[in-house]
C-alpha cells in the first residue's frame, strides 16, 4: 500500500539524516504532530509537501511512494541530473518534468511527472516552474530537439520574441517562438522540417493560451 510504503521510508530517511520529527516539521512548515501522522500512516502530505520531502532527502517522489526501487544513493544516476562539486543537493529545489500536457497543465504536477530536474539556484523560488519533454523537431533550429527537456516558468503572458509553451484550440500544447505584431500573435516553429507551419491568431484570441515561458533546455543524453 502506497501510504504504508511512504510512512516507512519517511521515518527511515528522517532517522538517517539525524532529524527529529520537530526538526523535519520546521523544514516542511508543519507541526511535529503532522510529521507523526505521516510516519504512522494516519495522513499523507499534499503534493507540495511531498515534493519538498523528496528535495530535502535527495530522493524521487516515486521512491517515497514505493513506485520504483531507486535508492538515495542511486537517484542521481538519472540522465537528467548531474552532481556538481560543492552543491548540497539536500537544499536543491526539484521540479517535475511532464511528458504530455495536451489536456492542459495538471492541477497536481507530481501525479503526472515522469522525472524531476534541479531548479537552478539563480531562479526566483517564488515563481512556479515545470519541465517538459519535447516530442518533436519543431524547434530544432533553436537547439531544442526531440527528447530534450525544457525548463518552463509558468506564466500567462510573454513578450514578442520569447519561446513559449502554448495551448491552441485543438487541445494541442506546442512550443513556439512568439511574435506579436499588428494586433496579431504568431506562433513560429524554428525547424529544419518545412512541414511545421506558422500559425497566426488575433491578439487575445481564445484559441491561444500561454502556459509558460521557456527559460532553458537540458539536452537529452543518448
Amino acid at each position: 500500500m502506497i501510504q504504508n510504503e511512504f510512512s516507512e521510508k519517511l521515518k527511515k530517511l528522517r532517522v538517517q539524516y539525524g532529524l527529529t520529527q520537530r526538526d523535519l516539521g520546521e523544514r516542511l512548515g508543519v507541526g511535529k504532530s503532522a510529521v507523526s501522522n505521516y510516519e504512522t500512516g494516519i495522513s499523507m502530505p499534499d503534493t507540495e509537501k511531498l515534493i519538498a520531502i523528496s528535495s530535502l532527502f535527495n530522493v524521487s517522489v516515486d521512491y517515497l511512494l514505493g513506485l520504483n526501487d531507486d535508492t538515495p544513493e542511486s537517484f542521481f544516476s538519472s540522465k537528467t541530473f548531474r552532481q556538481d562539486p560543492g552543491t548540497d543537493y539536500r537544499t536543491v529545489t526539484r521540479i517535475p518534468v511532464l511528458d504530455d500536457i495536451s489536456g492542459g497543465l495538471p492541477r497536481y504536477f507530481a501525479q503526472t511527472a515522469v522525472d524531476y530536474i534541479a531548479l537552478p539556484a539563480n531562479l526566483d523560488k517564488v515563481c512556479e516552474y515545470f519541465g517538459l519533454r519535447m516530442n518533436d523537431y519543431s524547434m530544432d533550429r533553436a537547439r531544442i530537439s526531440q527528447g530534450d527537456t525544457i525548463l518552463v516558468r509558468k506564466q500567462q503572458e510573454v513578450n514578442s520574441g520569447d519561446i513559449a509553451v502554448v495551448m491552441i484550440d485543438s487541445g494541442q500544447a506546442i512550443v513556439r517562438k512568439v511574435e506579436i505584431k499588428d494586433a496579431q500573435i504568431s506562433l513560429l516553429p524554428q525547424s529544419t522540417d518545412a512541414s511545421y507551419l506558422p500559425q497566426t491568431f488575433p491578439l487575445g484570441a481564445k484559441q491561444v493560451t500561454i502556459l509558460g515561458k521557456v527559460l532553458s533546455v537540458i539536452l537529452a543524453i543518448d
